[in-house]
C-alpha cells in the first residue's frame, strides 16, 4: 500500500482525487515517507572498484570498458623480510645490502557476468599491464602479466581457483561459474603499503 493510501486512506476522497486529477500528492508522499528503494546506477559507476557482498555483475555485449570490478576474495597481508641494495647517504657512499620488509596479498577481482569470450585489456592503478589485441605491445608484455595473474573467463564449466584453494582450502572457494574474474597471485604491494591496487578492465563478449 502506498504512503498516501495509508495516511487518508484507500477510500478516502483526498486520495481517488488527487490521483485521478494526477495532483501527484500520493507520489510525492511515497517519496517523503515511503520506503527508500535501491540508488539508481550513474554513469560511470561500472569503473568503480568495490568491495561489496552481493554486489550485482556487469553484463556485457561487445566490447566494453572502463569495468572495476568488485573484490571477491582478499588475503591477510603477508610480510617478508628480502635482502636487497641500498643507495649511499648523502655521502654519495657504495650501495649497503640490508633487509627490506616486503608486503604480499592474493586477492580475486569478479568482472562482469560470463562467459566472456576475453579480455582485452587491464590497468593497474591506471597503467596498463595487458592487452590482448594482437599489438606489439601485448606480445612483450602480456606474458609477464599472466605469471603473477589468472584470468577466467566465467564459463558454466569453469573450476575453482587453485591459487585461492591453496589460502582457504578445498571446498572453501566457489567457482564462480558465469562469473569472470582475475586472480592475483602474491602480488607486491610493498609500494600501497598493503592495499590492494585499483583495477580497469576491458572485456569482450562475442554473440556466438
Amino acid at each position: 500500500m502506498s504512503a498516501s493510501a495509508q495516511i487518508f486512506g484507500r477510500d478516502s476522497a483526498i486520495h481517488k482525487i488527487t490521483n485521478i486529477l494526477g495532483l501527484g500528492i500520493p507520489t510525492y508522499l511515497d517519496k517523503k515517507f515511503g520506503p527508500a528503494g535501491p540508488e539508481p546506477q550513474r554513469l560511470g559507476d561500472i569503473s568503480q572498484q568495490t568491495a561489496k557482498e552481493g554486489d550485482p555483475r556487469v553484463i556485457v555485449y561487445g566490447r566494453v570498458r572502463p569495468i572495476g570490478g568488485n573484490i571477491i576474495h582478499c588475503q591477510a597481508p603477508v610480510t617478508e623480510f628480502k635482502t636487497q641494495k641500498v643507495a649511499g647517504g648523502k655521502g654519495g657512499g657504495a650501495a649497503k645490502k640490508q633487509k627490506v620488509e616486503h608486503v604480499y596479498r592474493t586477492y580475486a577481482i569478479g568482472v562482469c557476468e560470463g562467459p566472456i569470450s576475453a579480455f582485452t585489456r587491464i590497468w593497474r592503478n591506471n597503467k596498463l599491464v595487458y592487452d590482448a589485441r594482437g599489438n606489439a605491445w601485448g606480445t612483450a608484455n602480456n606474458a609477464v602479466f599472466l605469471n603473477k595473474y589468472r584470468l577466467f573467463l566465467g564459463s558454466m564449466s569453469q573450476a575453482p581457483s587453485p591459487d585461492l584453494q591453496t589460502i582457504w582450502g578445498v571446498g572453501n572457494v566457489p567457482a564462480y561459474r558465469g562469473t569472470a574474474y582475475m586472480v592475483a597471485l602474491k602480488d607486491d604491494l610493498t609500494e600501497l603499503g598493503g592495499a590492494v591496487p585499483s583495477f580497469t578492465f576491458e572485456v569482450e563478449r562475442n554473440p556466438a
